[in-house]
């Protein structure tokens, strides 16, 4: 989730739009009119709103709604997202991996299911906005209880590892893998998380 130049959230994972549309520039410097011209590679598929993915899902499937953070304290993203989720009722959970973020989720909306994600962060160039000292503190995941998340989503690159399956189960949080791509990789994690994140394959189906 992303923020549009004129404060609407857009389902959208980068900050900026080289990747996935072959534009430059930021997300947040476009208006949503703008964005909705720009067409994701090598399909007619568009930049769709929070408000457009509600409508279209409609209650049929439950959501997990990543909230993206730059780690520079700017809460207006999940703020705007849940202004959109206020007179809503959709199965949905928010997760990010800034803890200041559920942090304002929890004091926002209490009773709305939010989960930290999370990873070893042993790879910088990931993570160009954080220091060194950063990035040790966010993968001590220990460190993060008083933003009280009510599940784990975890790297599957870093899995399985002890220290996350202890402490998810010292806090009776559910662990979640993410992204995984393949049947086999699924299998090799299945006795270690209790759920997946995936994408290229169907985990409900034999190939």
């Amino acid at each position: 989730m992303q923020l549009a130049g004129d404060g609407t959230p857009v389902v959208f994972h980068d900050l900026r739009l080289e990747r996935l549309t072959g534009q430059a520039g930021l997300v947040r410097d476009r208006s949503v009119t703008d964005l909705k011209t720009l067409t994701l590679l090598a399909t007619s598929e568009t930049i769709p709103t929070l408000t457009d993915v509600l409508n279209l899902i409609d209650g049929r499937a439950p959501l997990l709604v990543e909230i993206k953070s730059r780690f520079d304290g700017d809460l207006t993203l999940v703020r705007a997202v849940l202004t959109c989720l206020k007179d809503r009722s959709e199965p949905l959970a928010l997760m990010s991996f800034d803890p200041d973020v559920l942090a304002e989720a929890a004091r926002l909306a209490p009773d709305l299911t939010r989960g930290l994600v999370s990873c070893a962060f042993d790879r910088p160039e990931e993570w160009p906005m954080l220091s060194a000292s950063q990035r040790a503190a966010l993968a001590d995941v220990a460190s993060f209880g008083t933003t009280v998340p009510g599940f784990l989503a975890y790297d599957q690159r870093s899995l399985p590892a002890i220290e996350v399956e202890t402490f998810c189960t010292e806090n009776a949080l559910p662990l979640l893998s993410w992204t995984v791509r393949s049947r086999d990789r699924a299998d090799a994690l299945k006795r270690h998380v209790d759920q997946i994140i995936f994408e290229g394959f169907d985990p409900s189906h034999d190939d």
